[in-house]
């Protein structure tokens, strides 16, 4: 271990941290009585506080009361306290939050004059004032109370606003034309954006690491001088089109001067380059350079932990927040510098000379890799890299200049490299893949990282999961595997040699063999004595009492009672012979089965059993409202079979009636038994449930727009939560995207489908072309697409996505469609998209599935009619018309069958009737009247007999616009129910929200399988397919030639084909033969071989 030091510059100051100097002297005199303080000013002396203040002798020695007065000014707001008049005070809690907010909300930081109470709260200044405060309520009535003290800012609902003379508008009329419809017609070209930024409607975005965007004007007055300490520019909040966002921008000390000595504050303008990647790259070169020589200095030899190097250097904390991130940005520099970061262990040390040499080796590697296509011939000779100016520059500049020794000091240093070989004839190669990861990856599944919880949890890791883990995830960069297809090869080559590991190739995951470790089970019984009870024979304590009322408060929440399998068992036991509750019938629960949830059980554990009944009665003697509740011990009729109410034990109810969401199925459907009586295994999933010729498909409009502070939906949700009537953290994507999760993981689904999805970068993207994309480390909250793939992609789901607007307000943050796919049921052939409107991809089954192709789409106007536009329904049909074309078209020609999943904006009438009559009149060469005028059929219909409600947003409540539409070759065999009929009509997003559920959308589920009868058919179409290429044999050609066009263009590992948008014509066709029917592929799938024949009697 090394000694504290309190800079990484090479002059080291006795003084210690200024930073922690000042806290201190903060908490000391908030420890003082009133009677030390001064009666007229309330202060204390600069004297008084030198001579009493909690410090070491040597600070004590060397600061002056002036030292004193400059090191709280440099403090700012971060204290309470402050110097005037040669005195120290402190301001009072409220007075620190006013001053705060007037600070945020008049500074040049915003790009608007109003902010959320809700971002005030989160900012780090004010949530520093609440840290005595739990409840989220509390904490934004004592922000609103310190707003309204103020003179400068005011409360108008729940925003914070300046006061100026010249605000007469009101706030929604103040936000101009970010929210016209020229928003939801399609995107803005390039002069309309230039002109709407210039009017200052479009305001700019952030800059991330997948997308550039102009950078935002931030104030000198929130920059913190911390003594001593490289020049430092914190801005603690920026009021973003999506909400105030903490951001951390450091200026490198090297900014105005080369010296990277000197670390004397450097006050400069940030300029828009600063954000280049060059100027990134600068930054953490001087940081590496900076910590190797404070390691050479203090001849650190050893691994020394990134965390001591945070305590002892707080000023880094400002850069890197965790020693993991200090690691990653460390180690993104690359080989060629002076320190070796261990991501595993978050350790770093001194690189040696022969890892330097090995290092340029590589860089001399990667750059054949570039020049080459295939790995066989990846060869360097011994001669060309001694030769070369990068080992050159890294031999031993006082060694001897004998080429014979210097071959032999770069031989030896090869002999020990990780990637490295120098074989026999002096060439030096890459090893084998075995030899690169196998050790690595053993290590990580044995460590205690994510990779290896999720080994233990599930079983099993998917391989993409552990590409992407960081130590993986550089060597295989290193090694110049970049691609998803070259890194799972050789993952797959490395698990094939371990003894410890086996690969499960269909499942694309790697598991522990069966001889392995076991995890050793202590004996129930034997724990059972080894148990001490709290307080035998005493009454419960109130501490234990609030934490099992809040226990019960999380448990019986509608959402989490909804998603709970345990306590979803219990009550299927309670219903009827069709698994629907008695009306008016309440749910009851024992102590016995309460204690079926491990958390619960252990709090009733702590008691003897003749306590339980008054614990349960002391976490229930509260006024709050509560979920449960404490029936009355009175005769009941619906108990006295259960013969509950002559126990002496109490047992709840609940106090609300529940709207379960229950599957209808067929009669007798055997294929889904699995799904609605699962098998209580202690909360592991239930991985294969369903058969393999059956599959899962779930839609999802997930409305990531409830998160931003600028979107109509919010505003309602904001209003409740100012009232009192909602908890704020409801509308935090945080929050949200862990309640969706679960839902999406409640069922084992093959296809999900999801709609209103938010992303960064107005591009498509998809998991198996754009693999560095996704597994960028400092992707902001902000990027809903990425933070809910890398969820998924744990359960080996990949996705594909297209964008279909641009918030408004913002030039980089877009909504749009996604869909994941479950890689060991389905393999990815190709995905293609609809511009502005929708997502298509095309999938093959792994098991006994028909292929698929699978549609998910939500337009722009759709987004109007929840935002409060009227929109006549010919305008939406207008835009799904050229898309069903294309759909349809695309799933004949590959023989697949068509799911449509989406949110459409109107009735699920509407929608059917409406795609059925622009079917008669599709330009592709489809004829609607052979297969007749209904094309589509919807599984909630087929099963329920009606389509419920599924949209709860504020101005297309109840309607039923979220729908899983199919084709007459595949048959639903469940469905998921709408909430009952009686809660329909009283259906609202603040209702919903309040409920635990994360949007203002209902989850749709369906279950499929394929017609007997079309299975029998396929066969049939294989013959017909021969007869059709003999018929034709110049049409066959074309069309196989156009699928290998459309490969070789775009990569092997997936292609992306973009389509036409609202006119229905591509941008790019492809040449025909003359005289060769279109229409006949469409044909030759659909007729059906009776009619083929006739029209082909020759070939018969």
């Amino acid at each position: 271990m090394f000694t504290p030091d309190p800079s990484l510059s090479e002059e080291a100051l006795p003084l210690g941290n200024m930073f922690q100097l000042v806290e201190e002297i903060e908490e000391w005199m908030l420890a003082l009585p009133e009677s030390a303080f001064d009666p007229a000013s309330g202060r204390l002396s600069l004297g008084y506080v030198l001579d009493h203040a909690p410090m070491t002798d040597m600070q004590r020695a060397q600061l002056g009361a002036t030292d004193i007065s400059t090191v709280i000014e440099q403090h700012g707001l971060q204290t309470r306290l402050y110097c005037e008049a040669g005195e120290v005070g402190m301001r009072s809690s409220m007075e620190q939050i006013r001053i705060v907010l007037e600070d945020m909300v008049g500074s040049e930081l915003a790009l608007r004059d109003d902010v959320s109470l809700l971002d005030l709260a989160d900012q780090p200044l004010v949530a520093r004032q609440l840290r005595g405060i739990s409840d989220a309520r509390e904490r934004l009535a004592t922000v609103a109370s310190a707003a309204r003290s103020s003179g400068k800012i005011a409360v108008e609902g729940a925003r914070v606003v300046k006061v100026t003379p010249d605000r007469i508008e009101p706030l929604d009329q103040a936000q101009g034309s970010a929210w016209d419809q020229q928003w939801f017609s399609g995107l803005l070209d390039d002069e309309d954006a230039k002109a709407s930024t210039g009017t200052g409607v479009d305001a700019e975005g952030i800059g991330t690491p997948s997308d550039q965007s102009p950078q935002h004007h931030y104030d000198p007055a929130w920059e913190q001088v911390y003594y001593p300490a490289p020049t430092l520019l914190q801005v603690p909040m920026v009021c973003t089109p999506w909400g105030l966002t903490p951001m951390m921008v450091c200026f490198s000390d090297t900014s105005e001067t080369p010296n990277t000595d000197c670390l004397e504050p450097s006050w400069c303008p940030q300029s828009p380059e600063d954000l280049e990647e060059k100027y990134w790259w600068q930054r953490r070169r001087t940081m590496a350079a900076q910590l190797a020589k404070f390691l050479k200095r203090l001849r650190e030899d050893g691994e020394v932990p990134l965390d001591d190097v945070l305590q002892q250097h707080p000023n880094l904390w400002y850069k890197c927040h965790s020693a993991s991130e200090l690691a990653r940005n460390l180690a993104s520099i690359g080989e060629l510098t002076p320190i070796v970061v261990d991501l595993l262990h978050c350790t770093v040390r001194l690189r040696t000379e022969d890892e330097t040499l090995v290092a340029a080796c590589e860089v001399l590697m990667a750059e054949l890799e570039d020049q080459r296509s295939w790995k066989s011939s990846s060869t360097l000779s011994l001669t060309d890299a001694l030769m070369s100016r990068e080992v050159q520059l890294h031999l031993p500049r006082h060694g001897s200049k004998d080429p014979i020794e210097r071959a032999g000091i770069l031989r030896a240093a090869l002999e020990n490299a990780e990637l490295l070989t120098v074989g026999a004839s002096d060439t030096i190669s890459w090893r084998s893949r075995a030899d690169m990861l196998l050790q690595p990856v053993e290590e990580v599944l044995a460590s205690t990282g994510k990779e290896a919880r999720i080994m233990q949890k599930e079983g099993e890791v998917p391989l993409l999961v552990l590409a992407e883990e960081p130590t993986i995830r550089r060597l295989l960069n290193r090694a110049c595997l970049k691609s998803s297809k070259d890194s799972l090869d050789a993952l797959r080559d490395a698990l094939l040699e371990s003894e410890t590991l086996e690969l499960d190739t269909p499942r694309m995951s790697c598991r522990a063999k069966r001889d392995g470790r076991q995890v050793e089970v202590a004996d129930c019984q034997e724990m059972q004595q080894k148990r001490q009870w709290r307080r035998p024979g005493r009454f419960p304590s109130q501490k234990d009492a609030i934490e099992l009322r809040k226990l019960l408060k999380h448990y019986f929440d509608p959402f989490n009672l909804q998603h709970n399998r345990v306590l979803m068992s219990l009550v299927q036991a309670q219903s009827g012979a069709k698994g629907v509750l008695k009306h008016q019938t309440r749910l009851w629960f024992s102590i016995q089965e309460l204690c079926y949830m491990p958390r619960i059980q252990k709090r009733f554990a702590m008691y003897d059993r003749s306590r339980h009944s008054d614990l349960l009665a002391a976490a229930l003697q509260t006024d709050e409202e509560l979920p449960v509740r404490l029936p009355s011990h009175g005769y009941r009729k619906e108990w006295k079979s259960r013969g509950s109410w002559t126990k002496s034990e109490l047992w709840l109810e609940l106090s609300y009636m529940p709207a379960f969401r229950l599957f209808q199925t067929t009669e007798e459907c055997a294929e889904v038994e699995s799904m609605l009586e699962p098998e209580i295994n202690a909360g592991l999933d239930n991985i294969e449930a369903l058969p393999q010729h059956v599959f899962l498909v779930m839609s999802y409009s997930l409305s990531s727009d409830i998160s931003c502070r600028l979107s109509p939906k919010v505003q309602e949700a904001e209003e409740a939560i100012a009232k009192g009537e909602l908890d704020p953290n409801v509308v935090y994507w945080e929050t949200r995207l862990q309640r969706i999760k679960r839902q999406l993981l409640w069922h084992p689904a093959d296809v999900i489908s999801v709609q209103g999805i938010q992303s960064i970068g107005y591009s498509d993207r998809c998991s198996e072309t754009h693999g560095e994309w996704f597994s960028s480390d400092q992707e902001p909250v902000m990027n809903h697409l990425v933070h809910l793939y890398r969820e998924l992609a744990m359960k080996n789901y990949g996705v594909a996505f297209s964008p279909a607007m641009r918030l408004p307000g913002s030039s980089t943050v877009c909504l749009g469609n996604a869909v994941f796919w479950k890689r060991n049921r389905w393999q990815l052939k190709n995905f293609w998209t609809v511009p502005n409107c929708a997502v298509c991809v095309e999938l093959a089954s792994r098991v006994q599935c028909p292929d698929l192709v699978v549609c998910c789409s939500k337009s722009p106007g759709v987004y109007a009619i929840e935002w409060g536009e009227q929109l006549e329904k010919e305008v939406l049909l207008h835009e799904l018309a050229p898309l069903q074309s294309q759909l349809l078209e695309k799933a004949a020609s590959q023989d697949a069958r068509p799911v449509w999943c989406g949110d459409f904006g109107l009735s699920a009438k509407d929608v059917l009737e409406g795609l059925g009559e622009a079917a008669a009149f599709s330009p592709s060469g489809f004829n609607a009247s052979e297969v007749g005028q209904n094309i589509w059929h919807s599984s909630c219909f087929q099963l329920l007999g009606r389509h419920p409600g599924t949209s709860a947003s504020r101005f297309a409540e109840g309607a039923s616009s979220d729908l899983i539409m199919h084709d007459g070759s595949l048959q639903p065999l469940a469905v998921l129910t709408g909430l009952p009929r009686s809660c329909e009509g009283q259906l609202n997003c603040v209702q919903l929200l309040g409920s635990g559920y994360p949007s203002d959308h209902l989850l749709q589920v369906a279950v499929f399988t394929e017609f007997p009868s079309q299975k029998a058919a396929d066969e049939s179409d294989k013959e017909d397919a021969r007869c059709f290429a003999a018929a034709d044999p110049c049409q066959s050609q074309d069309h196989h030639k156009s699928q290998c066009h459309a490969v070789d263009s775009t990569g092997t590992t997936g292609t992306t084909e973009t389509l036409a948008g609202s006119t229905g014509s591509a941008p790019h066709q492809e040449t025909q033969n003359q005289g060769v029917d279109q229409s006949r592929v469409w044909r030759k799938a659909r007729v059906g071989r009776k009619q083929w024949r006739s029209f082909h009697p020759d070939q018969h």
